[in-house]
């Protein structure tokens, strides 16, 4: 497509699934919202792409929401989609892999979608890429399940992103076996208005599983406080076995950074709702990490219910070179860093002895020397 946009297979009303369709883009368009395959119904969207490799892709001037999506279905599930970008320019858009749900509100419409939205795909190797602080995400569910969905995100030429999320869903759907991948090792790329980075997000279902590797990225929010970082993050369900694996990240410009592999009751809460538990989730670091007030944990729960069991935080690795961990504002008064958790409860739940923090011994000499 050139100064067009094409989707190939699009419904408003129940006519079956809506698979194996492709746009290309490959030179200057200007529209509203990129869809690989769009249903309206409740109509399976599966095994869609759309291809992004060079031109300026821009938006519709008034066109309201903006979205490259490898497929969305309003009641329906989406599996399989991707949204693939090796070079170009971006203008306005936010980016899905596959998402679901009602978009726009519209008064008297049922927003339930008990539908899936799995296994969804964002690869991102090359070009500009500026969404206004808005989002990219590889799976987003309204109320289903939204589990095995990527990011990947390395060699752009610049980008401007506010969340980044393997996968989201509200409700009981679970957010488990996603992953967020950014950054290279050969190349050290710049983020424009980054505060959340998470590999799995669900309302009050399950996250677990999910992965967020960070390579030689340098995160520079110029609209928020906060940064955070999570492998799984639920208000209610069991948050297991997430990894967050951190080299060579300095988080600019805000004053607050929490870390977590897995975490649950983030919103706080009475400890009126029985939450999950958070357990077996770990958070490594290596080569540098600099930020402010940085929080760093294994596990995380912040409800009075919750409980944190056989969490680690592993810094620096048994035979490399020795890891920094650099605090803005803690070291500026000779200060250690704010905190570091194997494993944490904010109210009466347990934080068990089984939690660890490891500190490898190139590091552990540097420490003390």
């Amino acid at each position: 497509v050139g100064s067009e946009m094409c989707i190939r297979d699009s419904n408003e009303g129940s006519l079956g699934a809506l698979s194996q369709n492709e746009v290309t883009i490959s030179g200057n368009a200007k529209v509203s919202s990129v869809y690989g395959a769009y249903s309206e119904s409740d109509s399976k969207v599966t095994g869609n792409k759309i291809i992004i490799n060079s031109g300026t892709t821009g938006v519709v001037e008034g066109s309201g929401v903006n979205k490259i999506s490898g497929g969305y279905s309003k009641t329906g599930d989406v599996i399989e989609n991707i949204v693939e970008i090796t070079g170009g320019t971006i203008n306005n858009f936010e980016i899905f892999g596959g998402s679901n749900g009602v978009e726009l509100y519209e008064e008297g419409v049922n927003y339930d979608s008990p539908s899936n939205v799995n296994e969804n795909q964002v690869i991102i190797t090359g070009g500009t890429i500026n969404t206004n602080g808005g989002y990219i995400k590889g799976g987003s569910a309204e109320t289903g399940n939204a589990n095995a969905n990527v990011v990947k995100i390395s060699n752009v030429e610049s980008i401007n992103v506010g969340e980044i999320v393997g996968g989201i869903t509200g409700e009981n759907g679970t957010a488990d076996g996603n992953s967020v991948t950014i950054g290279s090792e050969d190349k050290k790329l710049s983020f424009d208005a980054t505060n959340l980075v998470a590999g799995g997000w669900s309302e009050n279902g399950s996250a677990s599983e999910n992965e967020v590797s960070i390579t030689n990225v340098d995160f520079k929010d110029t609209t928020s406080d906060t940064f955070d970082i999570y492998g799984g993050l639920t208000d209610a369900g069991a948050v297991t076995e997430n990894n967050v694996s951190l080299t060579n990240v300095e988080i600019e410009n805000m004053n607050s950074t929490f870390i977590a592999a897995g975490a649950n009751g983030i919103d706080g809460g009475d400890g009126s709702v029985s939450v999950g538990e958070v357990s077996k989730n770990t958070l490594t670091i290596n080569g540098t990490l600099e930020g402010a007030n940085l929080h760093l944990y294994g596990g995380y729960v912040d409800n009075a219910n919750g409980n944190a069991i056989n969490n680690k935080v592993i810094i620096g690795t048994a035979n490399g070179d020795k890891t920094t961990i650099t605090d803005r504002i803690k070291n500026a008064n000779e200060e250690d860093i704010n905190a570091v958790y194997g494993g944490y409860s904010e109210g009466s739940g347990n934080a068990s002895d089984l939690s660890l923090i490891h500190i490898s011994e190139p590091t552990r000499q540097e420490a003390i020397s």
